[in-house]
């Protein structure tokens, strides 16, 4: 089957898509929606830019939709209709693992366009998910923390078995989502077992709002992966 993975940067659609060369899929191409509305529930907003170096470490065209505030869902209808009719797809892949809202939106628009909604990850224990993540050799870099308990010593580190166990510990005392899928933090995948050469994060900065904080990618560039 004939098929395009939505992209965001970020390790769950980046798994997915993974998972879904691995099922024997065929991806033609990774799309990615740039939200104009920086608080957009439906697509991710931290460092979207440099998802081009993820595309072509991963050796996958790329296309880059804007998306203007209040026309998210019309948006991603005449994009997934215009990517059906352009390269003959015949599904979308989408890293969503619990949140409703998303799936409903992509799985009546992908209806409304003759796709199938494909989600690798969809219902999984999301422990277990990000342990998986984490096993399989994916790198991913927190570059966004909005939750209690979620400080900002977190910003630029790996998610790693420290930062899984580290969310149990909140999970105890605060409802928090451990993939990040309801908001408490983003990622940006700087390498992968799919990835031909890592992202090197060459500059960034750091901006903290009081209780919660993002990691501005400035400059990156791609390396040889280390061995």
């Amino acid at each position: 089957m004939k098929v395009a993975c939505l992209w965001s940067g970020g390790k769950d659609s980046a798994y997915a898509c993974y998972l879904a060369l691995n099922m024997g899929f065929e991806v033609k191409r990774i799309v990615t929606f740039l939200p104009q509305d920086p608080e957009s529930k439906l697509f991710h907003v931290p460092n979207i830019k440099w998802t081009t170096l993820q595309a072509e470490s991963i050796k996958l065209p790329q296309d880059i939709i804007s998306v203007p505030k209040n026309s998210e869902r019309e948006t991603l209808h005449q994009a997934l209709l215009w990517l059906k009719s352009m390269y003959g797809l015949e599904g979308i892949v989408t890293g969503v693992i619990a949140s409703n809202y998303q799936r409903r939106v992509l799985q009546e628009v992908c209806d409304e366009v003759g796709l199938q909604l494909i989600t690798p990850i969809w219902g999984c224990d999301q422990f277990e998910l990000v342990h998986n993540i984490i096993r399989e050799g994916f790198k991913a870099m927190i570059v966004g923390v909005y939750a209690e308990g979620l400080t900002q010593q977190w910003l630029g580190r790996e998610v790693d078995e420290t930062f899984l166990r580290y969310l149990r510990e909140l999970s105890s005392t605060w409802s928090i989502n451990p993939c990040g899928e309801g908001g408490e933090y983003e990622t940006f995948v700087v390498d992968a077992p799919y990835f031909t050469r890592r992202v090197k994060v060459l500059d960034y900065k750091v901006m903290w709002y009081r209780n919660w904080g993002e990691l501005i990618i400035l400059n990156a560039m791609l390396t040889e992966k280390e061995s």
